[in-house]
């Protein structure tokens, strides 16, 4: 029995290749005269007291299952993308923890695309007003 024959793509050699020199074009252009060259460096740039510190500006969602498995919640900077199919309450979930945090007295930026302003003032009187949401759609709330 003859062994299974090896086929390979005529032009892998000069992929490779060409890959090679994109990334270290890539690696030729970071900049890296910022980055610390060891962890004793990262810990003195950062500083101590900072990385042991309580931390600070947690932005909790109003669901404490999720806040506790998303290690208390969104930080200062971090930029959430929430992303699903149409209809399965993407916006009404950003909505909610949007306003839990206008509720805890912080700033909130919020951004949407594809809804008319009114059917957000709506879903955000829903929830906090314990509205159902369909009814007041509807109007017979």
């Amino acid at each position: 029995m003859d062994a299974p024959e090896r086929r390979i793509w005529p032009r892998s050699g000069a992929v490779a290749a060409q890959l090679r020199g994109e990334l270290k074009s890539v690696e030729a252009d970071l900049d890296t005269s910022e980055v610390p060259a060891t962890l004793a460096d990262a810990v003195a740039a950062i500083g101590v007291d900072s990385l042991l510190g309580a931390p600070r500006g947690f932005i909790g969602s109003p669901w404490p299952r999720l806040t506790e498995r998303i290690n208390d919640g969104m930080r200062p900077g971090e930029l959430w993308i929430v992303a699903a199919r149409p209809s399965v309450g993407k916006t009404t979930f950003a909505l909610q923890w949007a306003l839990e945090a206008a509720k805890a007295e912080k700033r909130v930026l919020f951004c949407l695309t594809g809804m008319p302003v009114a059917d957000l003032l709506k879903r955000a009187i829903s929830a906090r007003g314990g509205i159902h949401h369909g009814a007041l759609m509807r109007g017979d709330a």
